[in-house]
């Protein structure tokens, strides 16, 4: 199904990492899960600068904070539009 209105969740930063193959008390958004249930899709990204993916990713955004890492959500959001998943005319950003 889709595509759906949009909300890009962003959150912590630099090094931090919530996006992951499992599900915890860490990782539980309840604000997601709501908002979800609204019909919205919510996106997460773990852009350039985030823990846990080698010293290369994690340090790529050192001296350039706001940049990289807005290229990385903006490409998540092209991801979901090319993918029929997010409706680009109703996209917002939230975190």
């Amino acid at each position: 199904h889709g595509p759906h209105p949009t909300v890009v969740s962003c959150y912590g930063g630099p090094h931090v990492q919530y996006v992951q193959n499992g599900w915890s008390l860490a990782t539980a958004d309840l604000r997601a899960q709501f908002l979800r249930e609204q019909g919205f899709l919510v996106l997460k990204c773990d852009n350039r600068g985030s823990d846990r993916r080698g010293l290369a990713f994690e340090g790529a955004i050192k001296g350039d904070l706001g940049r990289l890492e807005v290229d990385d959500q903006v490409a998540a959001v092209e991801w979901a539009v090319s993918h029929s998943l997010a409706d680009p005319a109703r996209v917002g950003i939230m975190g």
